[in-house]
């Protein structure tokens, strides 16, 4: 399997990809989550995006040697620069009002914050962001997950429900 997982922020992407790979441990689980690639070092303390040529290199370095994998997140344009190459596609669509909750639940996430509290700073920006999903006219909201599934050849899945 060679898995597309699309959504919002708190839509589940994450979990989601762990349960495709149940009996694989953390550190085996063949899965990339888009921020790994995506972002680079912070440059006077603020994140700084890759270029889409250096997130696409990391990405096609992730799938070059593996016969199953998942690739989650919610950047549309990069999720369609890998899409010849997945078999399936999962569109996570729960529904603004659970990623908002589920964002405001979840547990830290030491992979990419550095301490609980700095996750906790990051929180009231993350619930801005998300709460706009279905305006965003960018790789990020509905429009472009919309797109990027309608166009998905494959076998491919919108899951609305929890």
């Amino acid at each position: 399997m060679r898995a597309l997982i699309v959504g919002n922020s708190g839509a589940g992407k994450t979990t989601f990809a762990r349960k495709l790979f149940p009996n694989c441990p953390d550190a085996d689980r063949p899965i990339l989550n888009l921020d790994a690639v995506a972002w680079g070092e912070p440059i006077d303390g603020k994140p700084m995006r890759r270029s889409s040529a250096d997130s696409i290199n990391a990405i096609e370095a992730f799938t070059r040697d593996r016969d199953n994998w998942a690739i989650e997140g919610c950047y549309g344009d990069l999720l369609a620069a890998i899409a010849s190459q997945a078999t399936v596609l999962y569109w996570l669509d729960p529904g603004t009002d659970i990623c908002l909750d589920r964002c405001r639940n979840r547990t830290w996430e030491p992979e990419k914050f550095a301490t609980p509290a700095e996750q906790d700073a990051a929180l009231a920006y993350l619930l801005e962001w998300v709460a706009t999903y279905d305006d965003r006219e960018d790789e990020f909201g509905r429009d472009r997950h919309a797109a990027l599934f309608g166009g998905f050849p494959g076998e491919k899945y919108r899951l609305i429900n929890d």
